[in-house]
């Protein structure tokens, strides 16, 4: 006899709030990351000297610090995003949003700042600057950095990461009522294609934008 807390209709609806739950937790935490491999290149330029033209990162450097924003980025939103999709499938506000949007724009410079040393040593090793025998030893010696970076950086950075706050905000909370949308197609694909989309935007103007424009974002 199938008792009413084990009927296929309820087991179903649960499956179905867990995966909107994950969907929205997956989508955002790869926007962010996105967002936070951006972030890291405007920041960057931002510190340009005002009487140097300021210039796009080479490849080998863009890449490096790249991926450690992007891995802040993802580390920061993944348990907000979660635990805001907690939410038997009703969306959240756009102010609760933005307000997790304020706290992810303070935290990333703070974190990118941090990763910045660890990030320097494989760009170092990518050019041959160092060999792979001294990689550990300049990885053990990045993470002792790793403090003194976060404050520097992370307060450096703080305005270009409260933009990127407020982007992720805005396009979090449009991935959110899109994931709740009662219609299955809507609700299946189109947090991932508004998260890649706006991702996508995000890197794509990080790295072809002009330089001295984005070099005023901070």
């Amino acid at each position: 006899m199938t008792t009413p807390l084990s009927s296929p209709s309820l087991l179903a609806a649960a499956r179905r709030a867990h995966g909107r739950r994950l969907r929205l937790a997956i989508s955002l935490t790869l926007y962010a990351g996105a967002l936070g491999a951006a972030v890291v290149l405007i920041s960057l330029l931002t510190r340009t000297k005002p009487w140097v033209e300021p210039e796009h990162l080479s490849f080998a450097p863009s890449v490096f610090l790249s991926l450690g924003g992007a891995l802040a980025g993802m580390l920061i939103v993944w348990p907000i995003a979660y635990w805001f999709g907690d939410g038997a499938g009703a969306p959240r506000g756009l102010l609760a949003w933005l307000a997790a949007g304020f706290g992810f724009g303070v935290l990333l410079p703070l974190l990118t700042g941090a990763f910045l040393p660890l990030s320097i040593v494989f760009i170092d090793l990518s050019l041959g600057i160092i060999s792979a025998g001294e990689l550990f030893s300049r990885a053990l010696d990045a993470l002792f950095r790793a403090p003194l970076s976060l404050a520097v950086n992370g307060a450096l950075g703080i305005f270009t990461g409260l933009l990127a706050g407020a982007l992720f905000g805005t396009g979090a909370w449009v991935v959110d009522m899109v994931n709740a949308s009662s219609n299955p197609v809507a609700s299946r694909y189109g947090p991932w294609a508004i998260a890649l989309l706006l991702g996508s935007i995000a890197v794509v103007i990080a790295v072809f934008g002009p330089a001295d424009t984005l070099a005023k974002l901070g």
